[in-house]
């Protein structure tokens, strides 16, 4: 696992990406294209868990849902997993109270919170190096 396990959240009108660090030390920038409704959602979600000033968590924030009824039937969240296709899968690994790892995927507005909430790690798992080269290839054609 690397050191740093922060994601960053960017929003816009029509578009939000998760700056996740992977499996192998880097960072992965992964974007959804999202409704007007979905980015007004995620505002709210955002607004609800950071303080618009500072961006830092808010004190005294609570649970959420998702977290509820886990922890209500035993499991426990390990981390949200960004895993790479088009458009990123997004799933949350958690722990049965058997002690088994199960993993169920998420929504946008679910790994948002998550992530703001600040205590749930993510990682970007199997993603494959940029071709840069090729990239700047790309360009000038």
């Amino acid at each position: 696992m690397p050191a740093h396990t922060s994601a960053a959240i960017r929003l816009s009108s029509s578009r939000v990406e998760f700056s996740v660090p992977s499996d192998d030390g880097r960072v992965v920038d992964v974007g959804f294209d999202i409704s007007g409704t979905t980015a007004h959602a995620l505002r709210h979600l955002l607004a609800a868990q950071l303080d618009p000033a500072t961006g830092r968590p808010l004190c005294g924030r609570s649970r959420t849902l998702l977290e509820r009824v886990l922890q209500a039937a035993g499991a426990v969240v390990e981390r949200i997993e960004v895993l790479p296709g088009d458009p990123a899968r997004l799933a949350l690994a958690m722990i049965t109270p058997d002690g088994v790892v199960r993993r169920i995927d998420l929504d946008l507005l679910d790994a948002a919170e998550l992530l703001a909430s600040h205590r749930v790690v993510a990682v970007a798992l199997g993603w494959p190096d940029r071709d840069w080269d090729g990239g700047l290839r790309e360009l000038s054609r």
